[in-house]
């Protein structure tokens, strides 16, 4: 497979150690290979580079440009990159292309905190506890936080039977509704009238954006669940809002497809043997068009910008 040596968007590494490692995943990367075939070629080849015209083209793009794992091998493995770090405890890096597997997967056009196996071993004790929950295998959890919006101002939650409040307040609350006839859960917390925190106690493929579209929020930038009527009447606002326009240009992709989602990956808690790690993943991805309403704007030397608050930290810490 023939790997890219230039690259329009690095890969910061949060954590490192012999098992696995914990990155910040940019949005419009795939965690996992996509569906190459040609039916996908042919219903998404207007959306890229004018000069990919074939399948071929399309997968060998996709699969060495558009996907995380090559990129981050050859990032930091092969230091194609000037401000590449270099893994710990790499004795084979050809088996170690094999065998690095993505945790918890994050949608496209969705970052933050990617945790990353460096072995079958390990992939396998985060998958069961994925699954089982509890003690089981290596425990791992996911947080994340979301700029929102209310879909409809007149909406009523109190006959939602898959919607629990857990505090008088109603800021605090469980939503447990099924995904493909799968049991599904996500804890959450409403920060402020834009902003929530959220757990993922199950992991479906896209439970945090269909769970809150269930009660009633749209995920800003989130065309595919119940994006609100203004939106869509002001397409062109809305594409200036969530895109800038030298990062559609340096992914190879023209609006209106994909935009990026406001949702953040931004806290995982891991835990292999007794070691416990607490990560934290920066929101530096598109900062100026959909977070700074959200960060403070103002940085320091030991603050820089779009690094989460100490307040929505502490709020991640006790979800």
């Amino acid at each position: 497979m023939s790997l890219p040596t230039k690259f329009s968007t690095f890969i910061p590494i949060l954590y490192d150690c012999k098992n696995y490692l914990i990155v910040n995943k940019p949005p419009f990367l795939y965690s996992q290979p996509p569906d190459t075939s040609n039916a996908y070629f042919k219903r998404h080849k207007r959306f890229f580079d004018p000069g990919i015209q074939t399948r071929d083209q399309f997968k060998d793009f996709v699969l060495n440009e558009k996907c995380l794992i090559p990129l981050l091998y050859h990032q930091h493995f092969l230091g194609n990159f000037e401000d590449s770090d270099s893994f710990q405890n790499i004795n084979d890096k050809d088996l170690m292309l094999k065998e690095l597997q993505p945790i918890n997967r994050l949608d496209y056009n969705v970052s933050g905190a990617l945790i990353i196996s460096k072995n079958n071993i390990t992939t396998s004790k985060f998958n069961r506890n994925l699954v089982k929950g509890g003690n089981s295998g290596h425990l791992i959890k996911r947080k994340y936080i979301a700029a929102v919006e209310i879909i409809d101002k007149n909406f009523d939650s109190s006959s939602l039977r898959h919607l629990k409040f857990l505090n008088p307040q109603n800021t605090l609350g469980l939503i447990d509704l099924p995904i493909d006839n799968k049991p599904s859960s996500t804890k959450f917390k409403i920060l402020n009238s834009n902003c929530m925190i959220l757990e993922l106690l199950t992991g479906r493929k896209h439970q945090i954006r269909k769970h809150l579209n269930y009660i009633n929020y749209n995920i800003l930038g989130d065309k595919k669940y119940s994006l609100p009527l203004s939106y869509k009447n002001n397409y062109s606002i809305y594409n200036q809002k969530f895109n800038s326009a030298n990062l559609l240009s340096a992914h190879h992709i023209s609006p209106p497809f994909p935009q990026q989602i406001a949702l953040h990956s931004a806290f995982s808690l891991t835990q292999v043997g007794l070691t416990q790690v607490k990560t934290y993943a920066p929101l530096i991805w598109n900062f100026d068009n959909v977070w700074k309403d959200l960060i403070p704007k103002k940085t320091t030397k030991n603050k820089p910008k779009g690094d989460l608050p100490s307040w929505i930290k502490q709020e991640l810490n006790e979800l």
